[in-house]
């Protein structure tokens, strides 16, 4: 009996099966990890994306409130930076913890860095801190003429970690923070007004109403003196060979360099004109 040939061709249903491939393995793994991970994964890229967003809205709130309250813009801007850093910070940390991220650690390396670099930089972060204080306070602003740490000047910049002035003789000082909130701080133009003085020592046999009368009506000739404030003389010394005779007048606190110069011309050519003979030497 000859066989028929489709019998001799072996049927494909009744081969065995080999292994699984590799590689199909691993996509199964890979497709299946992708799967319980994308919850997660989209769930921290949303953290961070809201806390992207509150950092910057929050920055800019604050940069505003702050310029609406006057204060000063750089102390503006550096809050408004900070904000942003300290949000966008706890967002990174919410985020690494929904990853499932030990965040205990991370903070505790974090602390540890703030600390050692918070003590290598002790002096600028006092500077920082004394400028944050002097941007809130604000003893003085810029313009305003002052004497502090042994300097007088005007104010150019208040800085976070150092104030500049320029100083009547062309210098420009720049002060650290720290030696403004560690020190007194003379603000002379934030009244408004200055007192300027000039003094005299006459002749022991002068008469002395005469003498203050003169001395006044020529104060009252000087052209920065303020007239709703009259100028006054008084007797600040005798010691019986001479007398001493101190002048003051107000004057608008740009002014009192000019009241200063008016007001020695003035007493020297009410002494001329007087007939009033000074103290010998």
């Amino acid at each position: 009996m000859i066989a028929h040939p489709a019998m001799l061709v072996p049927s494909q249903a009744s081969a065995p099966s080999g292994p699984p491939d590799a590689w199909t393995r691993l996509a199964d793994r890979f497709g299946d990890g992708m799967v319980a991970w994308a919850p997660i994964l989209l769930a921290a890229l949303l953290i961070l994306v809201v806390g992207w967003l509150a950092a910057r809205s929050g920055s800019t709130l604050l940069r505003r409130w702050l310029a609406r309250a006057e204060f000063d813009p750089t102390l503006g801007k550096f809050l408004g930076n900070l904000a942003y850093f300290l949000f966008l910070t706890v967002a990174v940390i919410a985020a690494l913890g929904k990853l499932g991220v030990e965040t205990t650690s991370f903070v505790a390396v974090l602390g540890a860095a703030g600390l050692a670099i918070g003590l290598a930089l002790q002096g600028s972060l006092g500077n920082l801190a004394s400028g944050v204080m002097v941007m809130v306070f604000r003893p003085f602003s810029v313009g305003d003429g002052i004497v502090v740490a042994g300097h007088e000047g005007k104010v150019e910049e208040i800085g976070v970690f150092a104030t500049v002035l320029h100083t009547g003789d062309g210098r420009e000082v720049r002060v650290p923070n720290s030696a403004l909130t560690g020190g007194a701080i003379v603000n002379l133009t934030r009244l408004g007004r200055r007192k300027v003085e000039a003094s005299i020592v006459l002749d022991g046999g002068e008469d002395t109403q005469r003498a203050k009368r003169a001395l006044q009506d020529a104060a009252k000739g000087c052209a920065s003196a303020l007239v709703d404030t009259p100028p006054t003389v008084i007797v600040a010394a005798f010691d019986g060979h001479g007398l001493k005779l101190t002048v003051s007048a107000w004057a608008d606190a740009r002014d009192a360099g000019a009241l200063a110069d008016e007001l020695h011309c003035a007493i020297k050519t009410c002494l001329q004109r007087e007939g009033l003979r000074p103290a010998a030497k």
